[in-house]
């Protein structure tokens, strides 16, 4: 029988965290802190749920402990075929209700190719703003699909691909020439990512410089330019 509210009251709930299933984990899999255990551990128990749909993008979040072991991991969102929408709010939730230390954000391709979208890569940066400010590391962002001839792997990994930066982390392998801001102790992801902008304008500047001086030597050596 429904409870009866007074017309002025609303009714206020108390929550709970329910596990919704129990799975074993290999010695292998006691910590999840690299690409190849999370997506071992993705193949283990995410998909091969009951639930698990692969014919469209499914967003989840793998929770570790301080040590970096798996507490578990939850459903943030699926998708279509070719997206899924997410909030730092949604994602970081389930992460903090349970006492999580860091998260890996994992989601599918239906496709099989695991190339990250321009849409992976903007989710990537507005969870690593929401987990500076939570104080919950995001360790990755893995996109799993199949091996193909441009990845062999199967998988990408966003960190491994130079969109995490951090303090502690060193930046991505440069081609020889370019010098880009390195990161300075303090800095913040915003702070760092001003200055890896004016870097780039700055050499966009001095790009147009040159070539308006290799034209004004044509003309020069040229006079019929």
């Amino acid at each position: 029988m429904p409870r009866l509210v007074p017309h002025n009251y609303r009714l206020a709930r108390e929550f709970k965290v329910v596990c919704l299933r129990e799975s074993y984990l290999e010695d292998a899999l006691s910590d999840c802190d690299n690409p190849p255990k999370a997506v071992a551990y993705w193949r283990a128990n995410i998909s091969t749920a009951p639930h698990f749909n692969a014919e469209v993008e499914s967003l989840y979040v793998l929770m570790l402990n301080a040590r970096r072991a798996p507490k578990g991991h939850t459903l943030i969102a699926q998708g279509t075929l070719d997206r899924v929408l997410c909030h730092p709010r949604e994602t970081f939730r389930a992460a903090i209700i349970t006492g999580a230390s860091a998260i890996v954000v994992m989601h599918n391709h239906p496709s099989g190719d695991p190339t990250p979208s321009e849409s992976d890569i903007k989710l990537t940066r507005d969870l690593i703003r929401g987990g500076e400010i939570v104080q919950i590391q995001v360790l990755d962002h893995v996109i799993v699909g199949r091996p193909t001839r441009k990845c062999r792997k199967g998988y990408s990994s966003l960190r491994e691909l130079g969109y995490f930066y951090s303090i502690d982390d060193p930046l991505p392998p440069l081609p020889a020439g370019n010098e880009v801001p390195r990161a300075r102790p303090g800095d913040t992801l915003a702070t760092f990512t001003n200055r890896l902008k004016r870097a780039a304008k700055a050499k966009r500047r001095a790009v147009s410089k040159g070539k308006q001086a290799r034209t004004r030597g044509q003309r020069l050596s040229n006079p019929a330019c």
